[in-house]
């Protein structure tokens, strides 16, 4: 999506229930760090942030959030089935459920900080690796180390069970290994002999063999236990290192970074690339079998799935991850256009299709708009055109210097396309031909880029990053109108009447009845508003991170409709529902008869001092906390390391009450867990966050 500054100061409304929003199945995408399967049932872990647990009973085809007992989370990164339980290591601390995700409880194995990264099964007996290895014989109630023989400040990435025999894959910052135990873990001996000295990313057994994925290095093999490894294949894997193995059928699966999936019919000699239906440069995390079929977890395209041992793959899941930059509807069909491109829904979401087919890869979609049978898409590759429904694409650039469109709209006379370098260009000929109008808008990078375009009577609109400018002639001629604009950084803008909205970064909402003339701050001050839409007689607002507010009297008053907690980055209505794009939980859906005279106060500053979990997390090396004050005074924001030391002093300053945001940098500090605590008057909080290098 288009870029944000990083402090971001805002205020808090009062809100509704969300329960009336429909989370629809897509459009998939993000990042999938881990997968486990238990019976019929598949469980995924969303790496997000802001994400969460999902299972799905149906093979994929659906799946339904599985959060409840877990507090709000940055990133699900280990799952594993224990028995009758399913455990998982989130950003939060290590969660167990004994009644497949209803409900879930918090747990320690080891210390309070361990950090998780694989769970294994062996008779009646879990193992889990992180820092150090543990065992559980209650199913993952409690645990114990069995760490005998392992370097100390080993962690461990992967386990594997051949037999009487577990495998752990063990690293550092200098060195890693393969270690093995023949006496439930409570001695292991170092099995490296013709292994490289290079971390052993995952394994996979067949029968007594092992496969280790060791990156660039290549797929090695052990069929006595460890003695000895052999190198298997290292050339198909030198560009695209091999991070994850399984088995389906008689086949032998790898994924790779960056270069999709690669299949083996010969136990790992020969390898062939196996990534019809995927993206170029696809990342795989993982992957589980059930049955024939085979899901591959991958770094930002979610889950897909091959019910013909990789022959053919589609996406299947997680309805979240993605950034839904833009919304359209035509007749039954919702278009999302996203940060992995063009999305099709056919049944009101709850199935999603990639329609990609003649946008170049990779290409982020950032407005959507319809004429006719035609749409166009506006993206970071050019402006593309499909008149059969999104089935194909052609793209029309002739004359468009500047190919990273923003915005697109049409009036009764011509398509215009608002880029990245303040430019407005414009066709009279459906995108065939492209000329450039923008005398009197600026030409910066970023600084003037046009966010919005709308037309009002025979005026037309831009948004920028620098304010609102007007046209009177077709978009010949420019002139700014920002008297009265404090915030001038302009997300969109909207028409109701004759009322023009503008929703800006840090000011909220404004409000022009002349035209841009004059403007006056209309509601939801100190909130960044990404997109405004407007049905009937009412005004609806997308923030960031609250979610669709609602104004049934030109911006007075504003309620908040839902759904709570998602980022909203666009908006769109039809005669029936109104439909938000969301910053990773992709499309949602509301009635718009269920929002019929709804108004709420607004509430000018926070209800209670809070602290909210960093963002991204884990993070390297920056990440961004916020905070709430309820009153002015002496804030104090400091890091901690596991031990309790004091390793930095974000903030200790006077504030004023309100709400924060702000970056920290921890480019001197060594990967770990850390706690991050906040205190100002009788209130104290601490949040752990994980730095990764």
């Amino acid at each position: 999506m288009k870029s944000i500054v990083t402090l971001i100061i805002f205020l808090v409304l009062s809100t509704l229930t969300n329960a009336q929003w429909v989370q629809t199945n897509g459009p998939c995408g993000g990042n999938i760090s881990c997968m486990a399967v238990k019976g019929d049932y598949i469980f995924a872990g969303s790496g997000n942030h802001g994400g969460g647990l999902y299972l799905s009973t149906n093979n994929g085809d659906n799946w339904s959030n599985i959060n409840n007992g877990l507090p709000y989370i940055n990133g699900i990164y280990t799952l594993g089935v224990c028995g009758p339980n399913i455990i998982t290591m989130t950003s939060e601390g290590i969660f167990i459920s004994s009644n497949n995700g209803t409900n879930w409880s918090n747990i320690n194995i080891g210390s309070i900080n361990n950090y998780i990264s694989s769970f294994i099964q062996k008779d009646d007996k879990i193992f889990a690796g992180g820092n150090g290895i543990f065992i559980s014989t209650d199913f993952g109630l409690n645990w114990r180390s069995v760490s005998n023989g392992l370097p100390a400040g080993f962690s461990v990435r992967s386990l594997a069970v051949v037999g009487k025999y577990i495998f752990a894959a063990a690293y550092n910052n200098q060195t890693s290994g393969v270690y093995v135990s023949t006496d439930d873990g409570t001695d292991w001996t170092l099995v490296n002999n013709g292994l490289p000295q290079f971390e052993v990313y995952s394994f996979t057994v067949i029968g007594t063999d092992l496969y280790a994925a060791t990156g660039s290095e290549g797929v090695y093999l052990t069929t006595d236990y460890g003695s000895t490894w052999n190198l298997l294949n290292k050339s198909m894997f030198t560009k695209y290192p091999v991070v994850a193995l399984t088995v389906n059928g008689n086949n032998l699966f790898a994924g790779t970074e960056s270069g999709g999936i690669l299949f083996s019919t010969d136990y790992g000699i020969n390898w062939t690339p196996v990534n019809n239906n995927l993206p170029d440069y696809t990342t795989i995390n993982n992957f589980v079998v059930i049955g024939t079929n085979l899901y591959a977890g991958t770094e930002n395209y979610g889950i897909i799935k091959s019910t013909n041992y990789g022959t053919n793959w589609r996406q299947v899941g997680l309805p979240e991850g993605t950034i839904v930059n833009s919304i359209a509807n035509k007749g039954s069909y919702i278009f999302a256009g996203t940060e992995l491109g063009m999305y099709r829904s056919t049944n009101n979401g709850t199935n999603w299709d990639e329609i990609n087919n003649g946008i170049i890869y990779q290409s982020q979609v950032y407005s959507i708009v319809i004429k006719g049978n035609n749409i166009f898409a506006g993206t970071t590759e050019g402006i593309y055109l499909s008149s059969n429904s999104g089935d194909n694409w052609t793209q029309i650039d002739t004359g468009l210097s500047d190919i990273n469109v923003y915005s697109l709209l049409f009036d009764s006379l011509y398509l215009y396309a608002g880029t990245t370098y303040g430019t407005v260009f414009r066709s009279s000929d459906n995108g065939s031909s492209w000329n450039k109008v923008s005398d009197g808008l600026g030409s910066w990078v970023g600084s003037y880029a046009i966010n919005s375009l709308v037309t009002k009577g025979n005026n037309i609109f831009a948004g920028t990053n620098t304010g609102v400018y007007l046209s009177t002639n077709n978009g010949t001629s420019w002139t700014i109108q920002n008297n009265g604009l404090t915030d001038s950084y302009v997300y969109s803008l909207a028409v109701l009447g004759s009322d023009l909205f503008a929703a800006t970064y840090t000011g909220g909402v404004y409000l022009s009845t002349n035209n841009g003339a004059s403007w006056l701050q209309a509601g939801m001050k100190g909130f960044t508003i990404f997109s405004l839409i407007v049905s009937g007689n009412n005004i609806f607002a997308g923030s960031y991170p609250y979610g669709v507010y609602l104004s049934t009297n030109n911006g007075t008053d504003w309620t908040l409709i839902g759904p709570a907690g998602a980022p909203v980055f666009c908006l769109n209505v039809n005669e029936t529902s109104i439909y938000a794009g969301t910053g990773g939980s992709g499309v949602w859906i509301r009635p718009l008869s269920e929002l019929t005279g709804i108004t709420k106060k607004e509430t000018a500053f926070p209800t209670d001092n809070t602290l909210s979990q960093n963002y991204p997390n884990p993070f390297n090396p920056s990440t961004t906390i916020n905070y709430s004050l309820l009153k002015a005074g002496i804030v104090k924001l400091t890091v901690y390391n596991a031990i309790g030391s004091k390793v930095a002093t974000i903030i200790d300053e006077y504030k004023a009450e309100g709400n924060y945001s702000i970056q920290f940098n921890a480019s001197g500090l060594a990967s770990g867990i850390y706690l991050y605590r906040l205190e100002s008057g009788n209130y104290s909080a601490a949040k752990k966050f994980i730095l990764m290098k």
